[in-house]
């Protein structure tokens, strides 16, 4: 802010056994996929199939598995919606060079003091963008703050400084002693987001920035 065993048996009791029909046969196949099972012509076996509630869980896992693996294997950057966002049906979006950050906007005094203070975490992929009313120097601290932060200066619609992995203060600080953090010459925007998140930023990036209302 600015400052996760089927046996092949021998039949002694009918009423444990059963004769393996089309349908059996085709359910005892499938079983096999899960455990390993024997069939020898006419002769009876006993048949320990799945449950079918086991199945459907298994398969219900196996196409999550399949889902996170294909979405961490696309590369992109997962982004959080806070409950906030979700309440007031709108979101903006904010993409710097090839980074892509959902945002809240701070563009009053009283928001842009409080910042990100207090709060003990920011979302993946989230940030708070302070919008000034005019191109100026600003300057930034970290009180309160409970989590590190990369803040990134904005002119014009584009970066011009990264301010890069800035630490929470130690306890106990002073106020007056507080590390205050320049902006690189004069910026009508701030982006603030989680630490590390800026590491692909760089000056010149251009930034654009895009409100959705009905998510």
């Amino acid at each position: 802010m600015p400052t996760k065993e089927t046996r092949l048996t021998s039949p002694t009791d009918s009423k444990e056994y059963v004769q393996i029909s089309f349908i059996n046969l085709i359910v005892q196949n499938l079983s096999s996929l899960y455990y390993p099972t024997y069939i020898c012509g006419n002769r009876w076996v006993k048949i320990v199939a799945m449950n079918r509630t086991v199945l459907s869980m298994a398969s219900i896992a196996v196409l999550i598995a399949g889902t996170a693996i294909f979405f961490g294997l696309s590369g992109e950057k997962r982004i959080s919606l806070s409950a906030e966002q979700v309440a007031n049906n709108s979101t903006t979006f904010i993409t710097v060079g090839s980074d892509k950050f959902v945002v809240e906007i701070a563009d009053i005094p009283e928001e842009q003091a409080q910042g990100l203070s207090d709060r003990d975490y920011l979302p993946t992929g989230a940030g708070m963008l302070f919008v000034f009313g005019e191109v100026r120097p600003v300057t930034f601290w970290m009180n309160k703050m409970r989590f590190p932060l990369d803040m990134i200066w904005i002119s014009d619609g584009k970066v011009i400084g990264v301010e890069r992995h800035v630490p929470t203060p130690k306890s106990g600080v002073n106020l007056d002693d507080l590390v205050r953090y320049q902006s690189t010459g004069s910026v009508d925007q701030v982006l603030e987001v989680n630490a590390g998140e800026a590491d692909s930023i760089k000056v010149g990036d251009k930034v654009t920035i895009s409100s959705v209302n009905g998510i």
